[in-house]
């Protein structure tokens, strides 16, 4: 369950003085000669050199670009690993567009606002409590045990993205948040990774517990209806089982349906209006196959002078629409009120 990120406890006072850090004149200068190098393309280890040489000040590693601040920046990377195990942790990307870059970084308490990342590869790539608004991912491979952690994600777009398996925890999606697209295989990364329909159930769960959290419950609803259709198909063993959960979707689409349990009321009662004619006139049978479904009795007399078959299955009809009518009630239910 996603909780809130200021109430997280390493949410700190303490934390956030990497970000004031860069306020300095020393921290200003620092910042400009990295801005520059990552310009020109970063690399693996590409702050070694200089901090073995002493020349990065405060920086208490060759990894730490806490608080780091990147904004109005355009640059395509060179391929290649471009930021080898970097901490952006309290770091800051805004208004910012990154092709081709390679990020193996761990990302805590990271807020990204209004930036696009096009072609990029993520892995390794551990964001924790990170903040992302108005950020779109074009074409973008999370090729390896990449995490999103307690994110929250606000008009943030997954488009055209290769996620081989889930990503996603306790995270939190808004509305405006769209999945458009998941590809098989990466599509720049040379790997021998695909999405497997087997590995969808659990990434399709966290995407609709993430729109839960974030209040979007229609939308919710569609990936907890993917999640069980696809655990039904692919991630169930014994035969009955794998039935059961076919008849379940057809039915009622796994409680999340109300239209398709109309559909089946519908459908057997004209099946059971069709075999009732047979017997009496359309008018007389209509009322009949009604009063079954509907348990209010109309014409239940003329049963007696039928066989015992049509009796049967007048006790079945009846049956049958107590425990449709259940089932629809209990699906509105679920539907208007589950996630309340």
């Amino acid at each position: 369950m996603f909780t809130s990120i200021h109430l997280l406890p390493q949410n700190s006072p303490d934390n956030w003085k990497y970000r004031t850090r860069w306020e300095s004149d020393e921290g200003r200068q620092l910042h400009d000669k990295i801005m520059s190098m990552i310009r020109e393309g970063a690399g693996e280890h590409f702050l070694e050199r200089d901090f073995e040489a002493k020349r990065l000040g405060f920086l208490k590693s060759e990894t730490d670009l806490r608080g780091f601040q990147i904004s109005n920046e355009n640059i395509n990377f060179p391929r290649g690993e471009n930021f080898q195990a970097i901490i952006f942790s309290f770091a800051e990307f805004e208004y910012s567009k990154f092709i081709n870059a390679f990020f193996y970084c761990k990302m805590s308490f990271t807020r990204f606002y209004d930036c696009i990342f096009e072609n990029c590869t993520f892995s390794f790539n551990h964001c924790y409590a990170a903040t992302f608004e108005k950020v779109t991912f074009i074409n973008c491979d999370f090729v390896e045990e990449d995490t999103f952690t307690n994110c929250s994600f606000s008009e943030t777009i997954f488009k055209n993205t290769f996620i081989p398996n889930n990503i996603f925890y306790d995270c939190l999606f808004d509305s405006r948040t769209e999945f458009s697209g998941f590809l098989p295989k990466p599509s720049h990364y040379n790997i021998d990774l695909q999405l497997r329909d087997i590995d969808k159930s659990e990434l399709y769960k966290q995407i609709s517990d993430g729109y839960a959290s974030g209040g979007a419950d229609a939308i919710a609803r569609e990936y907890r209806f993917l999640q069980l259709q696809c655990y039904t198909r692919y991630n169930t063993q014994k035969f009955r089982d794998k039935v059961a959960g076919f008849v379940f979707e057809l039915i009622s689409g796994y409680g999340l349906r109300p239209s398709r349990v109309i559909a089946t009321m519908m459908l057997y009662f004209l099946l059971a209006l069709s075999v009732f004619t047979s017997q009496m006139g359309i008018r007389d049978a209509l009322l009949l196959t009604s009063g079954a479904l509907f348990t209010f009795g109309a014409k239940a007399d003329t049963v007696n002078t039928m066989n015992i078959l049509f009796q049967v299955l007048y006790i079945f009809s009846s049956f049958v629409g107590i425990s449709l009518t259940a089932l629809f009630v209990t699906v509105l239910v679920n539907v208007f009120i589950g996630h309340k």
